[in-house]
């Protein structure tokens, strides 16, 4: 059991701030796409770890001059090109005194196909009983469990210390997209995805002695809200109430973010947890058009309700580019709502790379 204490502030981070960006892409990093504003998007790449690079270019860093505090990962599908630069990029994170956050869009263990259901033509129904001791692809999942104790217990800082981390598996689970969620297509049935949650903590920690580690629970959007717990594994297998939360450009409202707001922080608070946005932004390339968005739609809902008080950070999704697009959850230096971010930036509540060695005096880790 693990329990963060922190200051009034909150830390700002991105998934993959420092593995993906739209803005500044030049040789060594594969570089992607040119937006028509010029902006040119890149891709940190193998190559980059072989030769001991640096991981100097971030989106969030080309406006502020400093890193987001916390950095996401994903470890994917466990191919070893994806291990090697996600475990690169966590090890400069952590040598920067950043907070390393890690999620896991696992193929499926049953089909071998995508985390997607809907890039998934195999027979997905009861995929996680299938996958529980007893089912018939139990051992092929232990075999990736296996992979995932192996990346978390050779994680390092610069120092040799093992770098902790927060390990958020199979979030939004209630949701109709994942195969390790429930919906007509798996019927995964919420006892399930328990039983699910706690081998995997049971498995790494017991038998694979995993112990740089606390795990976030995260579900998505909810129907009602007493929908929030209804997957929770248990107090002794989560160390952090989290949840995912994207604006679009027409649906959702800062009322209903406030709504999820409360209802995280006084779950976490009655047990005694942290509380986190696991997942907060606009979708379809919202800031494009609403250039306001961080300060109107996120910062203004935390000041409003003083949530401030009560989250200890929240996560944003990847600027990440294609040959032919750029998905942006963040502006980059020269783009319509930069001036907005940087407001954002300014705030005395948001914490970024530069703040974390006055931060981390008010943070300890138990256990």
């Amino acid at each position: 059991m693990a329990t963060l204490q922190h200051s009034r502030q909150i830390m700002f981070g991105q998934q993959m701030a420092t593995g993906n960006g739209a803005q500044g892409g030049h040789i060594p990093y594969q570089v992607l796409s040119a937006r028509q504003d010029g902006a040119r998007g890149w891709s940190f790449s193998t190559q980059q770890v072989d030769n001991h690079q640096p991981d100097e270019l971030c989106d969030v860093k080309s406006m502020t001059g400093e890193y987001p505090a916390v950095l996401g990962v994903d470890i994917g599908s466990l191919r070893d090109f994806r291990r090697h630069i996600t475990a690169y990029l966590a090890k400069k994170a952590a040598d920067r005194g950043m907070v390393v956050t890690v999620s896991w869009h696992d193929n499926n263990p049953v089909t071998g196909q995508s985390f997607y259901l809907s890039k998934d033509h195999g027979n997905v129904l009861h995929s996680i009983r299938r996958i529980l001791p007893g089912g018939d692809h139990h051992n092929n999942f232990t075999r990736q469990l296996d992979v995932v104790a192996d990346w978390l217990n050779h994680l390092y800082d610069s120092q040799g210390k093992k770098i902790p981390v927060i390990f958020r598996p199979f979030h939004e689970m209630n949701g109709n997209w994942f195969w390790w969620g429930t919906n007509s297509r798996t019927q995964n049935t919420a006892h399930e995805y328990i039983l699910l949650y706690r081998f995997v903590v049971e498995y790494l920690r017991d038998q694979k002695r995993v112990h740089n580690v606390l795990y976030a629970y995260s579900p998505g959007k909810l129907h009602h809200n007493s929908d929030y717990m209804k997957y929770y594994p248990g107090d002794n297998y989560v160390d952090i109430l989290g949840m995912d939360f994207y604006y679009s450009n027409n649906t959702s409202s800062p009322p209903t973010l406030t709504q999820y707001l409360q209802l995280v922080t006084s779950y976490a608070r009655s047990k005694g947890k942290l509380a986190a946005m696991t997942e907060i932004g606009i979708s379809d390339n919202g800031i494009d058009t609403q250039h306001t968005f961080w300060t109107d739609k996120v910062l203004n809902v935390i000041k409003s309700g003083h949530f401030q008080h009560k989250l200890a950070y929240l996560l944003t999704w990847q600027n990440a580019c294609s040959d032919s697009h750029c998905a942006l959850f963040v502006p980059y230096k020269g783009h319509p709502a930069e001036a907005d971010f940087m407001k954002f930036y300014h705030d005395g509540i948001t914490v970024f790379s530069s703040d974390i060695p006055q931060f981390y005096p008010h943070i300890s880790v138990i256990g």
